[in-house]
């Protein structure tokens, strides 16, 4: 499937056939697989997601909240599978390398602004939910949170606004200690190389 949609606009010219695509994703099992079942349909659903992301384009317009629902499911799965767990993990670097694949992703949805600026918001308040349900190893957290901020990237105040008074209590309170980091480390930062590169 991955590599008829590298294939582009020019061999799938029917947008319909990427939304089915896309419809197909949401079926792929991540929950209760071993390690490296889990990296290969991981794999599988992120390399497909790029191809749609780089090659269609026009069909990303439209098709946004499905190919958003399909990320989301790759966003609470690592979620899930790089928490802090008191055994020894083994298995460690395939859930990081999962976490860097997520954060690459953030940043490609960053760069395809036009499709996802009004939808940055609800991806924002679908992360700090997750967020709040777990305690994720650092460095699992690390490229998360590298990623979220390509997205609070794209929110404006009223975006901001919309999500302080919207989330719910304890989901509120992960969400202001982001978006804290965030204004402290990461927009601060891009702040100062824009001044740079002036």
């Amino acid at each position: 499937m991955t590599s008829l949609l590298r294939q582009g606009e020019g061999l799938i010219t029917n947008p319909h056939h990427v939304i089915l695509v896309l419809g197909a994703l949401q079926l792929v099992p991540l929950h209760h697989l071993t390690p490296t079942v889990y990296q290969s349909a991981f794999l599988a659903v992120h390399e497909a997601l790029f191809a749609i992301i780089q090659c269609h384009p026009q069909v990303m317009l439209n098709a946004a909240p499905s190919f958003l629902n399909v990320f989301y499911r790759l966003v609470a799965s690592i979620m899930q599978e790089g928490r802090q767990r008191g055994d020894s993990d083994t298995d460690g670097d395939v859930y990081l390398q999962c976490s860097r694949l997520i954060e690459r992703m953030y940043s490609h949805i960053a760069a395809t602004a036009e499709s996802f600026t009004t939808l940055s918001a609800f991806m924002v308040a679908q992360y700090v939910t997750e967020l709040q349900k777990v305690t994720l190893r650092p460095d699992v957290k690390l490229h998360l949170t590298e990623g979220i901020y390509r997205i609070l990237d794209l929110c404006v105040e009223q975006d901001i606004k919309f999500l302080t008074a919207g989330l719910q209590m304890g989901v509120r309170e992960v969400f202001n200690e982001l978006y804290s980091s965030y204004t402290h480390y990461h927009k601060a930062q891009r702040q100062g190389e824009d001044k740079y590169t002036v």
